[in-house]
């Protein structure tokens, strides 16, 4: 059980509010918000995750499959598309944090479906390494490590099988053709995936839209912060001949518009801090 003083601390995805009977699990439990774009179903989830849906054509994409106790929601949101969890498609994981990977391999058992994730990231979520997924940095890390050992139950990712590992400059046989970018930096195999066809990046949590700005992903959740920030401004020249116009992220709202004006901005943000 967390001391009460530390709800404070705990920001919406904090790992610790997924401890069955604590008093603030049941609003995160139940906050579920789902939105269309373009053929792409978000759904919030436990941790204020988001996981993505798309169905285009025979195929049907899910993006970041989120908690294992997102699993229920996740298949309810297929069945609404008249779909089964046996028609999934494809399993895209943009790094190998619980929040985003933790229902990946009980989704797989369920579809059949192929898992691809960063090369970087496979030895994590094969089990074969193990890296923490709350550091000691920043106000909400510092305060979650005063239980250290919570934090390493709760926060380690169910071990899954990676079918397809994929490296920047790939392009994943998926929705058409999917292009990856290394982004590390959140976790050594963070990743964005750009949709071409249809303009959307995934940037999962190596870029956020937190705070009405896309942001880097928080200190206390982050293996190293320079990097990410390094890896950020990168893929904004990566991308500079892209005609992208959707940001789908980690956490926070789909972005709709001037999507290459606010990953600019961001950049810029991030070299006049010197984070870049």
């Amino acid at each position: 059980m967390l001391p009460d003083r530390l709800y404070g601390f705990l920001p919406a995805h904090a790992f610790l509010s997924i401890q069955p009977g604590l008093p603030n699990a049941a609003p995160l439990c139940k906050y579920e918000r789902m939105n269309d774009l373009d053929g792409i179903k978000r759904i919030v989830g436990r941790l204020s995750n988001n996981i993505y849906l798309v169905k285009s054509g025979d195929e049907l994409v899910v993006f970041d499959p989120g908690m294992p106790s997102d699993l229920r929601r996740l298949q309810d949101r297929v069945k609404s598309l008249g779909c089964s969890p046996a028609d999934v498609t494809a399993i895209v994981l943009t790094h190998f944090h619980v929040d985003h990977a933790g229902c990946a391999g009980a989704l797989k058992l369920l579809s059949g479906a192929k898992i691809y994730a960063n090369i970087e990231d496979v030895p994590y979520l094969h089990g074969e390494k193990y890296m923490p997924s709350v550091f000691k940095a920043g106000v909400q890390g510092r305060a979650l490590m005063l239980l250290p050992k919570t934090v390493e139950k709760y926060s380690r990712t169910p071990v899954v099988q990676v079918d397809v590992p994929f490296r920047g400059g790939d392009v994943l046989p998926v929705l058409g053709g999917l292009e990856a970018y290394d982004t590390p930096g959140h976790t050594p195999g963070s990743s964005c995936l750009l949709w071409r066809e249809r303009g959307v990046l995934f940037t999962g949590d190596a870029i956020q839209n937190l705070y009405l700005l896309l942001t880097l992903p928080e200190g206390g959740f982050t293996w190293d912060l320079e990097l990410a920030g390094r890896s950020a401004a990168e893929v904004v020249d990566a991308l500079a001949d892209e005609d992208y116009r959707v940001i789908c992220a980690g956490h926070g709202p789909i972005v709709r518009s001037s999507a290459r004006d606010k990953m600019e901005f961001l950049q810029s943000r991030l070299r006049k801090k010197g984070k870049a």
